[in-house]
């Protein structure tokens, strides 16, 4: 999508779109599950690093990538 996304019709960009960043936000998720589970230890987790800081500022990123995504649009779909 980064090299044929202007070819690609409008209506397929913007599913592939919200598809890609729903599926980061999911991955996430799991990810801040995993990072609060009592039972996995820090030294699994990237950075050995309990508190979920990561995942969530990810889940932040892509919020605001859709939010900005949206404001770019002409009309507001």
């Amino acid at each position: 999508m980064a090299f044929k996304g202007n070819s690609l019709n409008t209506s397929v960009r913007n599913k592939l779109f919200y598809l890609d960043n729903l599926s980061i936000i999911v991955m996430m998720i799991v990810a801040v599950y995993t990072h609060l589970h009592p039972y996995v230890p820090a030294e699994v987790l990237p950075m050995e690093f309990k508190p979920p800081v990561m995942p969530i500022s990810y889940i932040v990123f892509v919020l605001l990538n859709i939010f900005l995504y949206k404001k770019s649009i002409p009309n507001g779909n």
